[in-house]
């Protein structure tokens, strides 16, 4: 699959706010990937025990959705009775996209996403 790169605004006030602050643009090609432990934690415990690349500013934006994630799974899981292998978050102003795909492996929840999209 082909995604297209977004054109740059002409100035700043062509620019509309938004809600992820990392564009496809900044970040084309790249990939993020978590592991989230589903073993039970004591409060205050983080359960992110991988992230790649770390020095990316768009795996900094998604970080602090990693509870969203792993608590998605769980109630997926008892909604439909089968787990979760996709999901697409959109911004409130629906300009870009987070696409991940998640796999159970053992105790974690690895998952894999491309870089934030414009729509």
């Amino acid at each position: 699959m082909q995604w297209s790169k977004p054109k740059a605004p002409k100035s700043a006030a062509d620019k509309a706010p938004s809600v992820l602050p990392v564009t496809a643009a900044e970040e084309p090609d790249g990939f993020f990937a978590l592991l989230l432990n589903t073993a039970t934690k004591d409060e205050g415990e983080d359960f992110l025990d991988y992230s790649f690349p770390s020095e990316s500013k768009g795996l900094q934006a998604i970080l602090p959705m990693k509870g969203v994630l792993l608590a998605s799974c769980g109630i997926m899981m008892s909604a439909v009775g089968q787990a979760v292998n996709f999901f697409v978050f959109r911004s409130l102003d629906g300009r870009q996209e987070f696409k991940v795909s998640m796999r159970r492996v053992e105790r974690w929840v690895l998952c894999i996403a491309p870089s934030l999209l414009l729509l």
